[in-house]
């Protein structure tokens, strides 16, 4: 039970009360015939089980201990501070199994030793000062160092074992990448609640030979060889074959994932340096939460940090990354620069991209940067997605600037949905659907421009009073919203790449094209009772015209002109339906007729430009129990617009039961 201690929160001895509950726990499995159960079936069942429960288990049966030990407990290992990297450091080391493994003695689960059950591995708040403190000589700080020691303090350490007497000298980074090495199974390193200030110095480069030339680089602060210098300086053979050779000899890293700390503000503070990269060797996929990305994160020098030089076609050697696979969550990335160069150089050979839970929607331009993306996942419950501020229905009559409000609790209810004569005239299209219709068709532009008559307001934002309409029925925001980033997903890359959207609701939504829509004003002009046309405005004519109304109409009048086309309407003309049609019907945004099918046009907008993808998978924002029952007819319809053009579709619940496929969707 010595290797159980490490996870035991609890050091002391169970009470008498507990082992009564646990002989009882251990009859009633009996009786139950629980253990009868195949491996695999008790996997899945203590799966559920949180690592309290499961150290309990151990205690229960034999056979457990060893499942719970050899399939849970070393799956997964959490390291917090540094005399829990010296216990395990100290236990993996010392286990008198590990010869036998090694040498094919006591073949069976029974024999396995604690690292080769370790997958995933991770260090919490990780340290870097007793590692300054320990090589000073070689650090050149901008600021002074905080005196002290990097020792461990020894009286509460029994250092009478040879182990722990060994790696009682080691510094918090050295005892972790003597973890590393000694895991051979390990698929996940995880650097979790990273500090500001954290860095790892470059003696523990995963290049650094213990010559003299590569400590005079460090202690002089010599400036390193960078992709940049590689156009400049002349390389030799041998120089390229001596690096060749120290990168394939390097480690592999199937997964190094860094998660930063936020401010007390839930800002992100800690910038990306490659010195966070250099000591892990070769990774290949990449995962970022919570870092703040820059053109500084995005330096190569090569004797520091391990990448591909490849010469290329037109005779100059390119440096870049080996990362196959990156994932931002929550990332900030600091536009202007050139950062945008700057990532298509750096990862070129990245195929696989997760942004998830984007900070801004303008991160997605990131995406035109991966020469070699050929799948792509996009978080759609993201903040920026979800939080999209909205304006006062005076926003459209002042000349002045309404201020945005972000939070949505404070919604008047005093701003009716009535339809209600104006009284101002409007300086800037409103939020109805026609407006929508042509602005996501290109009818309208949100760029002003040089036009005198247009106002420096933006376009068919939501007012508060729409919102508190559409959140009585229950309709997402994405698609409330997603007329205001329309022109970011069209300007996603498309060409031979998967698509993976996921956490997105279709609550109360279906797609509208705009030909529908515009069967439903020919069909409201013969419907007194479906009208779409609102209240008449006590003003003339001839002052209630304005820039956009020609834009509008010109769109109206296309898609009707496709309607007459297939022969559904007799012998009426487009420019006879837009005469009766009164200008309240294109600009009345407080009449919920008018405006009611902005998320329906918005969706079928979406759908379409993922049409355009290789393939498409789609997440659910929730559990099968909770979502929306759908036949396999109503997926259909829904996904309509995307299954018009033979495109491979999937969807999936949160959890990942499939919901609805159509066609093969090949793995990259």
């Amino acid at each position: 039970m010595r290797r159980l201690q490490l996870f035991g929160r609890n050091k002391s001895q169970p009470s008498q009360s507990e082992v009564t509950r646990e002989n009882v726990s251990t009859s009633s499995f009996s009786s139950l015939g629980f253990l009868e159960f195949s491996n695999d079936v008790l996997c899945r069942i203590l799966n559920h089980l949180d690592t309290n429960t499961l150290l309990r288990l151990c205690q229960v049966h034999s056979r457990l201990y060893a499942l719970v030990t050899n399939q849970f407990l070393y799956k997964h290992v959490k390291l917090e501070d540094k005399f829990s990297l010296l216990k395990f450091n100290v236990l993996i080391h010392g286990e008198f199994r590990t010869s036998n493994v090694i040498n094919g003695k006591k073949p069976g689960a029974e024999s396995r030793n604690a690292r080769f059950l370790v997958q995933t591995i991770e260090f919490k708040d990780p340290q870097c000062h007793d590692s300054l403190l320990k090589y000073s000589k070689f650090h050149r700080p901008n600021g002074s160092l905080i005196g002290g020691t990097y020792l461990l303090d020894t009286n509460h350490i029994p250092t009478r074992d040879d182990k722990t007497a060994q790696y009682i000298h080691y510094t918090y980074i050295e005892l972790m990448l003597d973890i590393i090495d000694y895991l051979p199974n390990l698929r996940h390193i995880i650097l979790s609640n990273v500090q500001p200030g954290f860095k790892i110095p470059l003696w523990y480069s995963a290049f650094n030979d213990g010559s003299r030339d590569f400590f005079k680089k460090i202690i002089k602060n010599q400036q390193s060889i960078n992709s940049n210098d590689l156009r400049t300086f002349e390389m030799s053979t041998k120089f390229v074959t001596d690096y060749e050779a120290k990168f394939y000899s390097l480690p592999r890293i199937k997964t190094l994932e860094i998660r930063a700390s936020k401010d007390k503000a839930g800002k992100n503070q800690v910038p990306l340096r490659y010195n966070m990269l250099s000591c892990f060797g070769v990774v290949d996929h990449l995962i970022l939460e919570n870092v703040v990305m820059d053109t500084e994160s995005l330096d190569t020098p090569m004797e520091f940090i391990p990448f591909h030089l490849r010469l290329d076609p037109s005779g100059f050697y390119d440096l870049h990354s080996p990362v196959h696979a990156l994932t931002l969550k929550s990332c900030t990335i600091v536009p202007g620069n050139g950062i945008l160069r700057l990532v298509h150089d750096y990862f070129k050979c990245v195929k696989s991209l997760q942004l998830l839970d984007l900070t801004s929607k303008y991160d997605m331009l990131i995406c035109s940067c991966f020469s070699s993306l050929t799948d792509l996942t996009i978080d759609c419950n993201s903040h920026c997605f979800t939080h999209e501020k909205l304006v006062n229905d005076s926003y459209y009559q002042t000349d002045e600037t309404a201020n945005y409000d972000n939070d949505l609790d404070d919604d008047s209810l005093a701003e009716t949905l009535l339809d209600l004569p104006e009284d101002h005239m409007l300086s800037a299209p409103p939020p109805t659907t026609p407006v929508v219709i042509s602005l996501n068709l290109g009818y309208l532009s949100r760029n002003p421009g040089n036009d005198p008559e247009r106002s420096k307001k933006q376009i068919a934002l939501i007012t508060k009073s729409q919102n508190e309409f559409f959140n009585q029925l229950r309709i997402p925001k994405f698609h409330i919203c997603y007329h205001y980033y329309k022109q970011l997903w069209d300007r996603l890359p498309r060409k031979n790449i998967n698509v993976n959207i996921i956490n997105i609701p279709f609550t109360n939504v279906y797609p509208l094209s705009p030909e529908l829509y515009c069967e439903k004003i020919i069909s409201s002009l013969d419907d007194d009772q479906q009208t779409l046309i609102g209240a008449n405005s006590n003003e003339p004519a001839e002052m209630r015209h304005y820039y956009w109304d020609e834009a509008v109409r010109n769109c109206l009048k296309a898609k009707i002109d496709l309607l007459i086309s297939r022969g559904q309407h007799g012998e009426i003309t487009a420019e006879e339906l837009l005469q009766n049609t009164k200008d309240d019907a294109l600009n009345n945004y407080k009449n919920s007729k008018v405006f009611a099918d902005i998320p329906n046009v918005n969706l079928w907008c979406f759908l379409k430009s993922l049409s355009k993808f290789n393939s498409v998978k789609i997440q659910m924002l929730r559990q099968w129990l909770f979502c929306t029952p759908r036949s396999r007819y109503d997926w259909e319809l829904l996904l309509r617009p995307v299954l018009n053009v033979d495109v491979p579709i999937e969807v999936r619940d949160k959890d990942g039961f499939v919901l609805y496929s159509y066609g093969s969707i090949k793995k990259s």
